[in-house]
């Protein structure tokens, strides 16, 4: 994990030095470990390494060139199968240690060989810039599903990106909010699911995806090199117990390559079916594991089922307790570091977490994002033929929501000047890509492109380089995704649950009770708390003129809905949370 900015123009890099400065040292917390800004012809280029593979490795800084010094490379994120892709692709023997052993120099030397046809290889998480100084053009490439952030904006015919918004903000100073974004994301719950984000005109490279812009031309191009469609190809197998063989030893290969060689890691983990599977795949290959949870009171808490796993694994687990004092006193620095509206009080929860993996040397963290997703996790995935009366179905279907789910929304609360004068953005498009595919999968699918993977990395990534750490998803990985792309749906779910064969292998892996439980959700208060002990931090920003004088709720609506939450079952607070992290946001970027 790293972070870089990027500035093209040579009349405006001049007009804006101190600025460009400015941003550039503010990114230093992405990576502490080395530093260095390069000034071209026409661009400014300036890279903070957090140094994780080939530590001591002084050819790994960047920028890199290639071709003869014609191309400059700068590389956020990892790629785990360097070391394959230097056999298979490249001419092993030759290349001097410092390359093989950096997969930084391996990328570089993969694009000067074959250019971008080699990002279809490459297994890991990344955000790519590739400038040629001489002809003016930056090319901005993006991971699969977006997991490594690149954000960008054409001004006055130049071009910033950078690893976060707010580097880009110090150059521009010119603040301004997007209120299609905010209108889609009032109406629909729906944020982080297209390019633009909530500053106007600074736009996120989309996952799977190349943004190629000419300083001289000024002209932009923007194409996908990923297509998960081209994936949907389902699998027979000779048995379900070959199934299970090939997702058991494909998880654990990946799993594999993720654990760093050189840095320590950690799991931040939960007491459910992901967490437990991967925990039982790093024991394998590392028995002195460290593992952390965000825990709750009762019955709010997750320790019941962590320790389950803690014991058979010999782990002692650290929890940490998270309080509405906690929240209040650390969600204006998470503000600032998600830089646009976050999902929840999980996000900051995480706080803890990455600051004591950074007092334990712990480079890199661990979670399960992503196996939901693509085994079929969710019971709203379930289809028609689910008996839905039994004991499973029945437990697990309790607080199952999608991201756009109309109860957790208040679309009468929206003033009429949001609505008259800004559009929903791709409210009904995105499904229509999806309507010739089987029902279940087109959700999973949702879920990836759409509605949770997209903004779920950004919280992720935001929340562990503030702390200066890298947080790697395994379950992430292409290989992974594809596989339970592959997999019929009746093999995912039926009467006895959801991502069948990630429950049987975690069961006869001597975890069952773990492994056949109903489907629990993130547990944490928030539905409580704003009612209770965060009401009056909570209407100190909704019930606030501020608020109320930007434009975008009705007042008396917003209002009349908090006073109906505070007196009901509070079973869905998210538009209560839309409201609070919208103003919070305005307040630290905008006024």
């Amino acid at each position: 994990m790293c972070g870089f900015i990027g500035v093209g123009g040579s009349t405006f890099i001049q007009s804006k030095r101190t600025s460009i400065i400015s941003a550039f040292k503010w990114l230093s917390h992405r990576g502490p470990d080395q530093e260095n800004s390069v000034d071209l012809d026409n661009f400014f280029i300036g890279f903070h390494r957090l140094a994780i593979v080939g530590v001591n490795n002084d050819q790994a800084n960047q920028p890199i060139c290639i071709n003869n010094g014609k191309y400059k490379i700068i590389f956020n994120g990892e790629i785990f199968n360097f070391r394959t892709l230097a056999k298979s692709k490249l001419t092993y023997d030759e290349l001097p240690y410092q390359v093989i052993n950096s997969d930084s120099r391996v990328l570089a030397k993969l694009i000067e060989v074959y250019d971008l046809k080699c990002l279809d290889w490459l297994d890991g998480m990344f955000s790519i810039a590739i400038i040629n100084d001489e002809s003016g053009e930056v090319r901005l490439i993006r991971d699969r599903y977006g997991i490594k952030p690149l954000y960008y904006i054409v001004k006055d015919n130049n071009i910033i990106f950078a690893s976060h918004i707010r580097a880009i903000l110090e150059i521009t100073s010119d603040a301004k909010a997007n209120e299609d974004v905010i209108y889609t994301y009032l109406f629909t719950g729906l944020y982080d699911h297209t390019e633009q984000t909530f500053f106007k005109n600074i736009n996120s490279v989309e996952p799977g995806s190349i943004v190629q812009f000419n300083i001289f031309s000024r002209k932009i191009t923007k194409y996908k090199w990923y297509d998960i469609y081209t994936y949907l190809q389902i699998r027979e197998r000779n048995s379900y117990a070959e199934l299970l063989d090939e997702v058991e030893e494909t998880i654990f290969d990946v799993i594999k390559d993720y654990i760093p060689n050189e840095v320590g890691c950690c799991i931040n983990a939960s007491g459910g079916v992901d967490s437990s599977f991967l925990v039982n795949n790093v024991c394998k290959l590392k028995p002195d594991l460290i593992i952390q949870n965000q825990d709750y009171v009762a019955p709010y808490s997750e320790k019941e089922w962590i320790d389950q796993y803690a014991k058979r694994f010999s782990i002692n687990p650290i929890y940490h307790l998270i309080t509405p004092d906690f929240l209040v006193n650390d969600i204006q620095e998470t503000i600032v570091y998600q830089g646009q509206p976050f999902g929840g009080v999980t996000v900051p929860g995480y706080t803890p977490l990455y600051k004591n993996a950074r007092s334990l040397n712990c480079k890199v963290v661990l979670d399960g994002t992503g196996l939901d997703e693509s085994f079929l996790g969710y019971p709203r995935y379930r289809t028609s033929v689910v008996d839905e009366s039994n004991y499973f179905w029945e437990k697990s279907l309790k607080g199952s929501s999608s991201a756009t789910d109309p109860k957790g929304l208040r679309t009468n609360a929206i003033s009429f000047k949001l609505g008259l004068n800004n559009h929903l953005i791709n409210p009904n498009l995105i499904k229509s890509k999806l309507s010739e595919i089987e029902y279940s999968r087109s959700l999973s699918l949702l879920d990836i492109l759409y509605h949770k993977i997209p903004r779920t990395t950004r919280f992720t990534d935001h929340a562990s380089s503030r702390f200066s750490l890298e947080l790697r998803s395994p379950f992430l990985s292409h290989r992974i995704m594809h596989l339970g792309m592959s997999i019929n749906t009746d093999l995912l779910l039926s009467e006895r649950g959801t991502k069948l064969p990630i429950r049987d292998i975690l069961a006869r892996n001597g975890l069952p009770h773990i492994a056949y439980a109903p489907k629990r959700y993130i547990q944490s208060p928030q539905n409580n708390w704003l009612a209770n002990e965060l009401k009056d931090f909570v209407k100190s920003y909704i019930l606030s003129e501020s608020f109320f004088s930007r434009g975008w709720i009705k007042s008396e609506i917003v209002i009349e809905e908090f006073n109906k939450y505070l007196n009901s079952k509070k079973e869905n607070s998210f538009f209560i949370w839309q409201w609070l992290s919208l103003e919070l946001w305005a307040r630290t970027y905008l006024d």
